[in-house]
């Protein structure tokens, strides 16, 4: 089976893609469980991503 995989600061980069996509689809189809992920899931990876910049990687 072939992966994708990506590391480091790549990877909050995608999350929070990922997060403001189901943030998105919650909003248009009225749905509050993908509106609370979609924020959470951003935040978490946004959170992550300064402490990546902050540490110079070393908490990827």
């Amino acid at each position: 089976m072939v992966g994708v995989f990506a590391r480091g600061r790549i990877t909050w980069m995608l999350g929070i893609a990922l997060g403001v996509v189901l943030l998105v689809v919650g909003i248009f189809l009225p749905s509050t469980w993908l509106i609370v992920a979609g924020a959470v899931i951003a935040v978490f990876c946004a959170v992550f991503l300064i402490l990546s910049y902050v540490t110079h990687g070393q908490t990827d």
